[in-house]
């Protein structure tokens, strides 16, 4: 049934998992992967929450997660997180950006990246940021409860 579907587990999540599961092997591939995680996840909310776009987000290439994320319209959600539209934190964007900077590094150069467990730790905490805050703005709204103390935080009311 359809509602069974809906528990499936998002493309997103189940990459970052495999990042994570790689991780021990080679901090390259798995900081490879998180970052496609993060993407994929990020096209998959966008076409759930603007179904009419999902042909887009298919079919043609995908401008750099960076700029999907800054244009997308937060504000047609309807959502609001803390009485504002919600976004995605800057401290998330920031490691996104460095993440997939490192990305390009590894795959179009062909030169491999020294890589550090932190930076690793750094990029899988950002994306899973990401994804479950995308998770609660599909209406997940047990998704916060396995953000980061730091990705929560960065929604707190000053």
């Amino acid at each position: 049934t359809e509602a069974l579907g809906e528990l499936d587990e998002p493309l997103g999540h189940e990459l970052l998992r495999e990042a994570a599961a790689n991780r021990e092997n080679s901090l390259r591939s798995a900081l490879v992967l998180a970052v496609v995680a993060a993407e994929v996840g990020f096209k998959q909310f966008a076409s759930k929450a603007f179904p009419d776009t999902d042909w887009i987000l298919e079919k043609l290439p995908s401008p750099p997660l960076e700029t999907m994320l800054k244009a997308f319209p937060w504000s047609k959600l309807g959502a609001q997180i803390n009485g504002k539209v919600p976004s995605v934190p800057d401290s998330i964007q920031s490691e996104l950006k460095k993440a997939v900077t490192l990305r390009n590094q590894i795959v179009h150069t062909g030169v491999p990246a020294k890589l550090k467990d932190e930076t690793v730790d750094s990029v899988f905490t950002a994306v899973r940021d990401l994804l479950y805050l995308l998770d609660v703005l599909l209406g997940q709204t047990w998704a916060a409860n396995h953000m980061s103390p730091e990705g929560i935080k960065s929604f707190s009311s000053p």
